[in-house]
């Protein structure tokens, strides 16, 4: 009887963060149910999250280089008769280009891209963008192609599924802070400096979870310390961070896998964006009055722009949010199950 494999590229460190990484288990935990043989392949992974892969028995490799022969020839190592499929988790282009794609394809791999990125043909049998941003976008694609886009399909961890939809919060003063795991822009830090200076801020409560790769740790940390401030709750690298995010009830992060967490616990995010990507994500978000973008990556975080934001913090409101709730209305929690059974069929196919 022919195996099924599926072989997951990502890479997860603190320049990248973490979110690629914890998409690419949870769809792999889901595959699992298909006794899919699963494997990991990267080129930087952080030494924590390849002791997960362990943990989770996932065979992982580290790649000597990223061009399709490459992969070719590792897949065909662990498969001589087996179905096979390559699922791509990167921002890197190199991946969409149409050489990559096609040597994929043409060696009896099937292939699946998980992007945000309209600018390429895609030659790929399945292409997964869980933004609600992919449902405006035009994807050129095969007809072969299965799109599975919008927050139908998006992939929540066993936490959060568990919880499903919980009741919308009103605004408030219980603001959770956090930029995923690695935080390149080094919001967290600059955030809290100013906060804790802000006497205006005294009737609030911030709760600032760290990434556990986050490199300004120690002095966050130290800043915290140092002010015993009891306004702030400083959490790091905490398993479940759904219970932190019940207790509050407005939100400050980047537009990545934090921010739709926090729409399913029902709690609205003024956004930071922390890339390119990141950047036109927030201004849909924002023009769509999904949410509220404050800055971007590409902007100056100063003390006058923490006035700003500060001004916004005392005096907000709804209208910032208008179709918050609709946006939660699309939210698939078990979104991941959808996209297990698109890849299981998919395998169980003889011929491409």
């Amino acid at each position: 009887m022919t195996k099924k494999r599926a072989f997951i590229y990502v890479n997860a460190d603190d320049k990248i963060g973490s979110g690629h990484f914890w998409r690419s288990i949870n769809i792999a935990n889901e595959l699992n149910k298909y006794n899919i043989q699963i494997s990991f392949i990267y080129s930087s992974l952080s030494s924590t999250l390849i002791e997960i892969l362990k943990q989770n028995n996932y065979a992982s490799y580290e790649a000597s280089n990223t061009e399709p022969d490459y992969f070719i020839q590792l897949i065909a190592t662990k498969n001589v008769h087996d179905s096979s499929l390559l699922i791509i988790d990167s921002d890197n282009k190199n991946f969409y280009a149409k050489e990559f794609q096609l040597a994929i394809i043409h060696s009896r791999i099937k292939l699946m891209i998980i992007t945000v990125n309209p600018d390429f043909h895609y030659y790929a049998h399945i292409l997964l963008n869980q933004n609600i941003i992919a449902c405006f976008q035009k994807y050129s694609t095969e007809d072969y192609t299965h799109k599975l886009f919008g927050p139908e399909y998006f992939i929540f961890n066993k936490h959060f599924r568990m919880l499903g939809l919980q009741p919308l919060k009103p605004l408030g003063k219980k603001i959770f802070i956090s930029f995923g795991s690695a935080d390149i822009c080094h919001y967290t830090f600059q955030l809290l400096d100013e906060i804790l200076k802000a006497k205006s801020l005294n009737g609030f409560n911030f709760y600032v979870v760290v990434g556990a790769l986050n490199n300004d740790y120690k002095k966050i940390k130290e800043l915290f310390e140092l002010h015993s401030d009891k306004r702030v709750h400083l959490y790091y690298n905490i398993t479940d961070v759904s219970s932190v995010m019940l207790h509050c009830n407005m939100a400050i992060c980047a537009p990545g896998l934090m921010f739709w967490e926090l729409a399913l616990m029902g709690v609205r995010s003024v956004l930071f964006s922390g890339s390119p990507r990141e950047k036109v994500i927030a201004s849909f978000l924002n023009n769509n009055e999904y949410a509220c973008t404050f800055h971007h990556y590409d902007e100056v975080f100063d003390a006058t722009k923490f006035n700003l934001f500060e001004h916004l913090l005392l005096h907000f409101d709804d209208r910032h949010f208008n179709n918050f709730s609709l946006l939660r209305e699309k939210l698939n929690v078990n979104g991941v199950v959808k996209i297990g059974s698109e890849i299981n069929n998919l395998l169980s196919k003889q011929n491409l």
